[in-house]
């Protein structure tokens, strides 16, 4: 991958990140008005189960893409 390549790869992976945790921070509310007599509803599951996976996805991407520049530099090296 070229530089300019992986640079937007990682401006991808990291906008990918900070969309994820605004989704979370969507839901907020609505985890914290659970009580804990009336646990999440299916929907509520269903959307976060979504998010979860989606910050797992970007977070790895992002993290893939950081460590890959220093990882080629040391072996160039």
């Amino acid at each position: 991958m070229s530089e300019v390549g992986r640079v937007e790869a990682l401006k991808a992976s990291f906008r990918g990140v900070v969309r994820a945790a605004e989704s979370l921070d969507a839901v907020r509310e609505r985890v914290e008005a659970l009580s804990d007599k009336e646990g999440p509803d299916a929907a509520l599951l269903s959307e976060l189960a979504r998010i979860g996976t989606g910050i797992a996805l970007a977070a790895a991407a992002l993290r893939s893409l950081s460590e890959s520049p220093s990882q080629e530099r040391e072996e160039t090296s």
